[in-house]
């Protein structure tokens, strides 16, 4: 059976560079982007994806399902730390979850749960590399081709290597 991966929204948005400076600006272009980057990891990497996010300013919609990806909201004054939390100590498989967070209490819970962790930082390194061997115009140069273009832009149009 597939990984079920539970992600603090909000603490790998902080935790991402395609979303940080997003989060300081306008949080629901960070929330779109967030769940963009994950609809494309979904793809590159299958599983089944929860993201919780704090649930202020949310509005009334709590559960919503984008792309594949369930998306949830935590009712104030609960937070989405205490959601994840929440979801831990009902799940009936916790060995099947893979916590997202940084946040030590989160932890904490899965690791007493049996759930696996990753901190955002680390699932985000994950993300961006399994987004780059699913992007076919992410395409590296193989070792002949670098020193073939070094040749070619390290020499003057005589011949002799610039200096």
């Amino acid at each position: 059976m597939a990984r079920h991966i539970v992600i603090d929204g909000y603490n790998l948005a902080y935790a991402l560079r395609d979303t940080k400076s997003l989060m300081r600006a306008d949080r629901a272009a960070a929330r779109n982007r967030l769940l963009d980057l994950l609809r494309r990891y979904k793809r590159a990497a299958p599983a089944q994806i929860t993201v919780v996010f704090d649930g202020s300013g949310a509005g009334p919609d709590r559960r919503q399902r984008v792309a594949g990806i369930d998306v949830r909201f935590s009712r104030p004054p609960q937070s989405a730390d205490d959601e994840i939390r929440s979801m831990l100590g009902s799940s009936r498989d916790p060995g099947r979850l893979l916590v997202i967070s940084s946040d030590n209490q989160v932890r904490h819970a899965a690791r007493r749960r049996g759930a696996g962790m990753l901190g955002s930082d680390e699932f985000g390194d994950r993300l961006f590399a399994a987004l780059q061997r699913d992007d076919p115009g992410s395409e590296k140069p193989a070792g002949g081709d670098t020193e073939h273009w070094l040749e070619l832009f390290t020499k003057t149009p005589g011949g002799r290597e610039q200096g």
